[in-house]
């Protein structure tokens, strides 16, 4: 037991290492030696874990994406909350992952705007479709119950996350700054979270909700 968590905390590490240096350098001028001297191991550790840069950047993709898929299972099958609802906590999760992550953020975006390696493209796309069926599946839900309007699905998610990546690619420019000293970031990052997520609530629920454009 103890060797298997130690391995999966090893595994883990390497992964997070490999992030930071995918979205400081990219994935072309990044090494399997740069990730094993960032991640404090040697490179036979790298290559018998991972065995490739190739297999890595999926192990990456898969280990970001499975907590998001399960909790989007769990969230289609409650039978507790409505469809409007679970778009909010959608909100929330996605919005709260992604800030607190800009580093594997950074990462997926440059794949998919390069579009240089087709290779990382597919790999993306093959573990996120899934979760981007579910909530489509989510919104369809609303329409068929006439909870919402008749809206495009898949415009509809590309709208959500069109403005969380925009908010994370843009702040600056935008002048949506975050704490300046180090002891402030936190609070106001937090601040900043929850204006977000409070503007993505108020979007969808114009959006998606019949009467609210009346």
């Amino acid at each position: 037991m103890f060797n298997f968590v130690f391995e999966m905390d090893k595994r883990e590490h390497i992964i997070q290492k490999t992030i930071e240096l995918f979205s400081e350098n990219g994935f072309d001028n990044t090494s399997i030696r740069e990730i094993s001297n960032r991640a404090q191991v040697n490179v036979a550790m790298v290559n018998y874990y991972f065995g490739s840069k190739l297999k890595l950047f999926e192990a990456i993709m898969e280990y970001k994406s499975n907590y998001l898929k399960t909790r989007l299972e769990e969230l289609q099958a409650n039978t507790e909350l409505d469809e409007m609802e679970k778009i909010k906590v959608i909100i929330d999760e996605y919005a709260t992952r992604i800030l607190s992550n800009p580093h594997f953020h950074r990462v997926m975006h440059q794949e998919l705007l390069l579009k240089t390696r087709p290779d990382n493209i597919a790999i993306i796309k093959k573990l996120f479709a899934k979760n981007y069926q579910i909530i489509r599946n989510i919104l369809e839900e609303g329409i068929r119950k006439k909870i919402f309007r008749d809206v495009d699905s898949q415009l509809t998610i590309s709208t959500l996350f069109g403005t969380i990546n925009h908010y994370m690619q843009n702040a600056e420019v935008l002048g949506i700054q975050e704490g300046e000293k180090k002891e402030e970031t936190t609070g106001h990052n937090e601040i900043l979270r929850a204006r977000l997520i409070d503007h993505l609530h108020s979007l969808m629920q114009a959006h998606l909700l019949k009467g609210q454009n009346k």
